[in-house]
C-alpha cells in the first residue's frame, strides 16, 4: 500500500486504529478478568454462573434489537463519508436509531414476559438473574448503533472507548461501594443491576461522541432514504452476526441448563479468560472494517488483498503467542479466579485452539459483509451453528464443559473453511494466512466482479 496519498492515508488508518484498539482492548480483557475474580469472589461459583449465564442471553438477544444495524452503519457510513454523501449518510443515522429503539423495546417487552411465565412454572436460581439482566438489551443495541456509526466515521477508539474502558470502570466503582455497604451479601441479581447502570452511562457517552462528530457537515444536510436497500442488507448482517452469536453463546447457555450454575459458572470463566487470544482479531478488525468498505467503494480490490493478508498473518502471531502461554498456564489462571475453576483447565485449552483456527482466517467474515456477500456469510455461519448445537446437544451430557469446547473447535474448523472458501471464489482473496495469488482470477475466470451498487 505504498506509492500514493490516499494509500499512506488508509495504513495510517488501519495502523494506528488498530493499535489504538488493541490498547483499548487490552484494557477490556483486564477489566473483564478483574471482573470475574471479583465476582467470584464476593457471589460464588454459582452467583457468578448466574450471571454469566444472564449475560450470554443479553448478548443473544442484542441481535434481534439491533436488526444489523450496527454493521449496516459501519459500511454505509464509511462509504457514504468517502462519497461525500451527506443526505443518505443523515438519513442512515436517523432511521437506525428509530429502528433499533423499537425492536429493541418489543424484544425487551416479550423476553420479561416469557421469563415471567417460565417463572411460574419452574423454581431455578438462573431465571432471576436472567429477569434483571435483560434491561441490558434496549441499553447494550443503542450503544451498538453509537459504535457502528463512529466506525464508519473511521473514529474506531471513540467507538470503543465508552464500552471498553468507561462502562467496565463503572461497574467495577459501583461493585466496590456496594462491598463498603453491605460486604458480602451481593447477589447475581445486584450485580446485573449495576452493569445496567454502567451500561446507561457508556450510552449517554457514545451519543455525545456520535453528536460531536456529525456535527458539522451531516447535521446540515437534507436527510434521504433507502429504506428497502437498507432493511434488505441490515436483516442479512444481522442473520450472520446473530448465528455468530448463537455460535459462540450457545455452549454456556445449554450449559447451564444441562449442568446447572455452577458449571455455568466454571465455563464462564473459560471463556472469559479465552478472550485475551481474540484481542488482536478484535483489534483488527473494528480498524479494518470501514477500510474494506471504503476501498471496495473505490473498486480497488488489490490493496484489499494485500490489506486482508497482512493484518491476517499479524493477528495469527500474535493470537498464537497468547495462545501458547494460555494453554501452559490454563490451571493457574482459573485458579487466581477460585479454585473451583481449575476445573474448567481442559476446555480452556481446547477453545484455545479454537480461537488459533479462527485467527487463522482472521477477516473472512468480515470481509463478505463489507463487500456486499453478507447472504453467503449469513448461510454458511448457519452450517456452522447446526454443527455446533448438534455436537453440544450430544457431548455436554457426555463430557460436560469439556464436550461444550469440542463442539466449539468443529464448529470453528467448519465455518472458517467454508467461509474461507467463500472469500476466494466470490472476491478472489485467499482470506488465511497464506496469502495465496490470485492469479488468473477475474471475472473471466470464476471470480465475481466486485461492484458498488447496492443489492
Amino acid at each position: 500500500m505504498t506509492g500514493d496519498p490516499d494509500a499512506q492515508g488508509l495504513r495510517s488508518l488501519l495502523v494506528g486504529g488498530t493499535l489504538g484498539v488493541a490498547l483499548l482492548q487490552v484494557t477490556l480483557a483486564g477489566f473483564g478478568f478483574l471482573t470475574a475474580v471479583v465476582l467470584a469472589s464476593l457471589i460464588g461459583a454459582s452467583g457468578y454462573g448466574e450471571y454469566a449465564w444472564a449475560v450470554a442471553w443479553v448478548t443473544v438477544l442484542r441481535i434481534p434489537a439491533l436488526l444489523g444495524r450496527d454493521r449496516l452503519l459501519v459500511r454505509s457510513v464509511a462509504a457514504y463519508y468517502a462519497r461525500a454523501d451527506w443526505g443518505l449518510l443523515r438519513g442512515l443515522l436517523r432511521r437506525s436509531t428509530f429502528v433499533v429503539v423499537a425492536a429493541s423495546l418489543l424484544c425487551l417487552a416479550l423476553a420479561s414476559a416469557v421469563v415471567w411465565v417460565i417463572r411460574t412454572r419452574v423454581d431455578s436460581p438462573l431465571l432471576p438473574a436472567l429477569q434483571v439482566g435483560l434491561l441490558l438489551v434496549p441499553l447494550v443495541a443503542l450503544v451498538g448503533t453509537r459504535q457502528g456509526a463512529l466506525q464508519g466515521f473511521h473514529r474506531v477508539i471513540a467507538a470503543q472507548m465508552p464500552d471498553a474502558v468507561l462502562r467496565p470502570a463503572v461497574f467495577l466503582a459501583l461493585i466496590g461501594g456496594a462491598y463498603l455497604l453491605v460486604g458480602d451479601d451481593l447477589s447475581s441479581e445486584w450485580a446485573l443491576l449495576f452493569q445496567v447502570a454502567a451500561a446507561a452511562i457508556g450510552l449517554a457517552v457514545s451519543a455525545y461522541l456520535l453528536r460531536r462528530t456529525v456535527r458539522a457537515r451531516v447535521a446540515a444536510a437534507v436527510p434521504r432514504y433507502e429504506n428497502r436497500a437498507w432493511n434488505r442488507t441490515a436483516l442479512a448482517m444481522a442473520s450472520t452476526n446473530g448465528l455468530g452469536v448463537v455460535l459462540q453463546r450457545f455452549d454456556l447457555i445449554l450449559v447451564g441448563i444441562v449442568l446447572g450454575a455452577t458449571d455455568a459458572g466454571v465455563y464462564g470463566a473459560a471463556i472469559r479468560a479465552v478472550t485475551v487470544m481474540s484481542l488482536g482479531l478484535g483489534a483488527m478488525n473494528l480498524a479494518f472494517a470501514p477500510i474494506i468498505s471504503r476501498l471496495h467503494a473505490l473498486d480497488d480490490p488489490e490493496r484489499l488483498r494485500r490489506g486482508v493478508t497482512r493484518s491476517t498473518r499479524l493477528v495469527f502471531v500474535v493470537t498464537l503467542i497468547a495462545g501458547i502461554a494460555m494453554i501452559a498456564a490454563a490451571t493457574p489462571l482459573l485458579g487466581l479466579i477460585g479454585s473451583q475453576f481449575s476445573e474448567g483447565a481442559d476446555a480452556l485449552r481446547i477453545l484455545c485452539v479454537a480461537w488459533l483456527v479462527n485467527a487463522a482466517a482472521a477477516s473472512n467474515t468480515l470481509l463478505l459483509m463489507m463487500t456486499r456477500f453478507e447472504r453467503a456469510a449469513a448461510v454458511t455461519t448457519g452450517i456452522a451453528v447446526g454443527v455446533n448445537i448438534v455436537l453440544n446437544l450430544i457431548l455436554i451430557p457426555v463430557w460436560g464443559i469439556t464436550g461444550a469446547a469440542v463442539a466449539m473447535l468443529a464448529a470453528q474448523i467448519a465455518r472458517n473453511t467454508l467461509m474461507s472458501t467463500l472469500t476466494w471464489r466470490r472476491l478472489g482473496i485467499d482470506s488465511t494466512i497464506l496469502g495465496l495469488s490470485p492469479r488468473g482470477r477475474g471475472p473471466g475466470s470464476g471470480a465475481r466482479p466486485v461492484d458498488v451498487a447496492p443489492r
